[in-house]
């Protein structure tokens, strides 16, 4: 969604020039700003009429997203989407919050990491920050985390004619 407002100021001077300064300012989602000035001067010397464009600033902040949170299975692989940030970002940071240590594959640094969900009888939680950053040197602020839920494993058995979840001690 983008909202607008124009602002218009008439100068007038002794001889027969007018003046209108024009200035557009838009702002839209997610945070971006744009502002357009535009002069228009009308005289009664050709060319009667001219016009310059005074500016055009765009100004699009850094928001990192993490994607959603997500549940998976023990020792399956998660994948993680950090392509959803706006501002055009340029690198990414990925830092681990909670939870058992893993391994992001192919690194911190990739906007789509993944990893291998720890092992786990009780279930368990990991969860990430993402930090973007572009070549201006601006950076995000860091991002709420991404939680991934990962339950225990569960393996089926068919007992007595009716396949039932069985609980798989990983640990001894």
């Amino acid at each position: 969604m983008a909202t607008g407002r124009l602002h218009q100021v008439e100068i007038t001077t002794r001889d027969p020039t007018r003046a209108r300064l024009y200035e557009v300012d838009v702002t839209s989602t997610p945070r971006a700003r744009a502002r357009l000035h535009k002069l228009d001067v009308h005289t009664d010397v050709p060319p009667r009429r001219r016009l310059y464009d005074l500016s055009v600033h765009t100004d699009v902040l850094l928001i990192a997203n993490p994607g959603v949170d997500q549940t998976v299975d023990s020792l399956q692989r998660v994948y993680l989407s950090g392509l959803a940030s706006s501002g055009f970002p340029t690198w990414w940071s990925w830092s681990q919050t909670a939870g058992p240590s893993v391994t992001l594959q192919p690194d911190a640094s990739s906007p789509t990491p993944s990893f291998l969900a720890p092992a786990t009888d009780d279930g368990t939680t990991v969860a990430f920050t993402l930090t973007v950053g572009n070549n201006d040197d601006d950076v995000s602020e860091v991002s709420g985390p991404v939680t991934v839920t990962v339950r225990p494993q569960i393996e089926w058995a068919y007992i007595a004619g009716v396949w039932r979840p069985v609980l798989i001690e990983m640990f001894d």
